[in-house]
């Protein structure tokens, strides 16, 4: 195998790395913003009740 051959499948190994982390990042991003989405209903959930209790 050449060096630019070897370069170029060093490239790909790389890129293939590169759209592991991204997939993960993006996933993390998914699962931050479902666990923000279910606290905002949560607090809201309990400003409500306290609000209709009166207190």
């Amino acid at each position: 195998m050449s060096g630019r051959e070897l370069e170029q499948v060093n490239i790909q190994e790389l890129e293939e790395v590169i759209a592991i982390i991204e997939r993960a990042r993006a996933n993390a991003f998914r699962a931050v913003n479902r666990e923000m989405v279910t606290m905002y209903e949560d607090i809201g959930e309990y400003i409500s009740n306290k609000a209709r209790r009166g207190e």
